[in-house]
């Protein structure tokens, strides 16, 4: 449900705003928070946005649609 509400509102968002180049989700989300520290021992903005933190995260044109771009300092925190 928490991904599915992710994905939803980047869909909105653009739908809103185009994108040419790979951007990260703080510059696309209105609501987005920067998190410079993804893998805390209150990991809540983690789990609350589904891994999809907006720091860590970019979007990126992959011909007509787009690809989501994870950065390893997020894919640790699934490992602990």
């Amino acid at each position: 449900m928490v991904v599915r509400h992710e994905l939803s509102a980047i869909q909105k968002a653009l739908g809103r705003r185009k994108i040419g180049k790979c951007t990260k989700l703080i510059e696309i989300l209105p609501y987005a928070a920067g998190d410079p520290n993804p893998c805390q021992d209150d990991n809540r903005n983690f789990v609350a946005h589904a891994g999809l933190l907006a720091d860590h995260t970019e979007l990126c044109p992959h011909g007509d649609d787009y690809k989501i771009k994870i950065e390893e300092a997020t894919m640790k925190c699934l490992q602990k």
